[in-house]
């Protein structure tokens, strides 16, 4: 009874710790993409484009891992990881 207890109050923390990674990942995911912007502008493609595919690329994927744990797909703490 005491370890269906323990892993049950373990589980309850995991969800919580998630929760709360699932909304830095989506605010992180957006500063990326919103903040690059609006500190080099929209005209800055035409100068160095790999710089803000990178950063955009790095807020897309954020954002997806972050879908993907709010759909509660069985890999998303991997994908969160990952990005």
């Amino acid at each position: 009874m005491h370890n269906s207890a323990s892993s049950l109050s373990m589980k309850f923390e995991s969800n919580e710790c998630m929760k709360g990674t699932q909304a830095m990942a989506y605010a992180m995911g957006t500063i990326f993409i919103l903040g690059e912007t609006a500190r080099r502008g929209i005209d800055y493609f035409a100068i160095n484009v790999t710089t803000m595919l990178e950063d955009y690329g790095s807020g897309v994927l954020l954002i997806l891992a972050a879908v993907a744990c709010t759909a509660k797909l069985a890999q998303s703490t991997i994908y969160l990881a990952g990005a």
